[in-house]
């Protein structure tokens, strides 16, 4: 198997977990209905998400090269005592969202509002894409979990990349599937997203609860494996 297949077979798991995110979905079905410019706000939502994931990744990245050069021990051990210590962050991170009081949807008067200009416009909901995908905590621990998987790699800088586009598209499926129904069936989108958005609404907190239980599970296997 080259480098690169093994690089992707790392970090597919964690990229579609990290595409789960209720959250950041209810987030682009609220801007892609009651926005005064539903496809601009959605496209600078999309881009805000994306700056924040890459920044994210590329300190996974940098950690991970920073452990495989300073580490006495083979990265691979290194790199699985992270594991072990984001796995079990994960746990206590979904004791604490099924445990958590209140709603976990987002505010409403943060996706609509008086519009002065399209650049205005373009500039708050890029800044909402960062701040949603920033405080997500599940999506960025597993990003960066991600980021330093392909740091610790021996894989080429071409891989390296090839494999950041990758897990950069499957993290934002949650941002892009919305926003391929809106611009290919606008009218049919508001019944299809509504209902969606109900659902999650409803819910949100089992489904991240769950994914933050897989997941954590997932890497603590992962790192014991490796150290035992």
């Amino acid at each position: 198997m080259s480098e690169l297949s093994t690089l992707l077979f790392d970090i597919l798991p964690l990229a579609l977990g990290a595409a789960v995110s209720p959250t950041v979905l209810i987030g682009i079905i609220l801007i892609l209905s009651i926005s005064n410019r539903p496809k601009l706000s959605g496209i600078a939502f999309y881009f805000g998400s994306m700056i924040i994931l890459l920044i994210v990744a590329a300190a996974g990245i940098l950690l991970g090269k920073g452990v495989a050069v300073a580490s006495s021990k083979p990265p691979s051990v290194a790199s699985a005592y992270l594991d072990l210590a984001i796995g079990i962050f994960l746990i206590l991170l979904g004791i604490w969202r099924i445990n958590k009081k209140g709603s976990d949807a987002p505010d409403k008067g943060r996706f609509g509002g008086k519009s002065k200009s399209s650049i205005s416009d373009f500039i708050k909901y890029m800044i909402l894409g960062l701040g949603m995908f920033a405080v997500n905590f599940t999506t960025t621990v597993l990003v960066f979990a991600a980021g330093k998987d392909i740091g610790i790699s021996s894989a080429g800088f071409t891989d390296k990349v090839t494999v950041v586009i990758i897990l950069t598209l499957i993290t934002l499926l949650v941002v892009e599937i919305p926003l391929l129904v809106y611009f290919t069936m606008p009218e049919r989108s508001e019944k299809l997203l509504n209902v969606l958005n109900i659902w999650m609404q409803k819910n949100s907190r089992y489904l991240m609860a769950a994914v933050m239980f897989v997941f954590g599970i997932y890497l603590m296997v992962k790192g014991v494996r490796v150290l035992f």
